[in-house]
């Protein structure tokens, strides 16, 4: 006899609330709304300003050269679309896509006064772009994968020195 399974995903966590699962992508995006400007301050303080080097890393491990066109999927504030911007040149073209729009608000202000003229927005939900970007999965996958695990590397490795220097001085 199978299992019962009429409210599988019914329900999921938010932080530490139980919520419905159509409930959960509005408090994400409220979250996010609520830190849109802040966003990237928040990055350096919690990663210790490393983040900056992981996506350094990650622009280099694209392989991505002048005249090239780039989809930054999820790019919220730009900060990667700034850099692909200035890689592919002014023959090139960046679109930035983002869910929420408070962030892409600020990476639009952000890009446009720094000058990144070949660079569009575009307000989007990654889950419905068109099936043709399903090529594209095995080196997002290959980048972000390596990307998250040194993250997580670099994390630890950080905390273990801080735990040390704590006991220890």
């Amino acid at each position: 006899r199978g299992a019962n399974t009429g409210n599988v995903g019914a329900t999921t966590h938010f932080g530490y609330q139980t919520v419905s699962s159509d409930d959960k992508a509005q408090k994400v995006a409220e979250v996010f709304h609520s830190v849109a400007s802040k966003y990237d301050i928040m990055n350096d303080l919690m990663s210790f300003g490393i983040h900056r080097i992981w996506k350094r890393f990650a622009i280099n491990m694209s392989g991505v050269r002048r005249g090239q066109h780039v989809l930054d999927i999820a790019g919220g504030t730009g900060d990667l679309a700034k850099v692909f911007s200035r890689e592919v040149g002014p023959q090139g073209h960046v679109v930035l896509s983002d869910i929420n729009e408070s962030m892409l608000n600020v990476g639009r202000d952000r890009l446009i006064d720094a000058g990144c003229t070949n660079v569009d927005f575009v307000l989007a939900n990654a889950e419905t772009l068109e099936s043709c970007l399903i090529r594209m999965i095995p080196l997002i996958f290959k980048v972000f994968s390596f990307f998250f695990f040194y993250f997580f590397f670099i994390f630890f490795v950080f905390f273990f020195f801080f735990i040390v220097f704590l006991f220890f001085f």
